[in-house]
């Protein structure tokens, strides 16, 4: 029922923000967040998502895009992003191809912050992400209002719902944070040990303590 309300209320919040000028030439602030879909792990390695695939006739990589999107947008955190003409054209284009050759990818989807619409976040399925020791992959790359980019990061091993609800709120500090970074002190406990990857921007800074975890 909470889920429900708070839900109709963003798409109020939604329809309001997009017939207001008020936000006119305000700068924005785009992020991906790209979910390895061919990944596809043994029986009874992550049995609730093995279930989600199950019912959905997909990989269990397909699963967990799936279980992502649903829990960065059940709550009404996140909506459908309005429409920009022009842009993602070709992603989209892309993403329709991949749904074409092959059922178990699903098309892109592009969100945008309930609270904020000039914070977008696209979630795209990808064939590999070259990480197959470490089913299944997930990685998130920004960049700023200013344009700069973010720090990048790609985990592995994100095998139940709490990892992927630990991801969504992972992916939400993420894209309103100034350069997307985060230490193992502030990211959500259950993804330590599972950063396979942090890429610092170019010209950013840069970790020299080692302990910054």
């Amino acid at each position: 029922m909470l889920a429900a309300a708070a839900a109709a209320a963003a798409r109020v919040g939604l329809q309001q923000h997009m017939h207001s000028g008020s936000d006119a030439g305000r700068s924005s602030s785009h992020h991906e967040c790209f979910v390895c879909t061919t990944c596809n792990v043994a029986r009874g390695a992550c049995p609730d998502i093995e279930s989600l695939a199950a019912e959905a006739g997909t990989t269990t990589g397909g699963a967990v895009f799936r279980l992502l999107h649903a829990t960065l947008t059940e709550a009404g955190a996140w909506v459908p992003a309005p429409a920009v003409a022009g842009e993602g054209a070709t992603r989209a284009a892309c993403a329709a191809a991949d749904a074409a050759a092959d059922p178990r990818f699903a098309p892109a989807a592009r969100l945008a912050l309930a609270a904020d619409l000039s914070v977008t976040l696209t979630l795209t399925p990808v064939r590999c992400l070259a990480a197959c020791s470490f089913p299944h992959t997930v990685a998130l790359r920004g960049r700023g209002r200013k344009g700069e980019e973010k720090f990048v990061y790609q985990f592995g091993a994100v095998g139940d719902r709490a990892t992927v609800d630990g991801l969504a709120r992972m992916a939400t500090e993420y894209c309103t944070s100034p350069d997307g970074y985060s230490s193992s002190r502030t990211r959500p406990t259950c993804l330590r040990g599972r950063v396979l990857a942090r890429v610092p921007p170019p010209g950013g800074r840069c970790l020299v303590d080692a302990s910054a975890g």
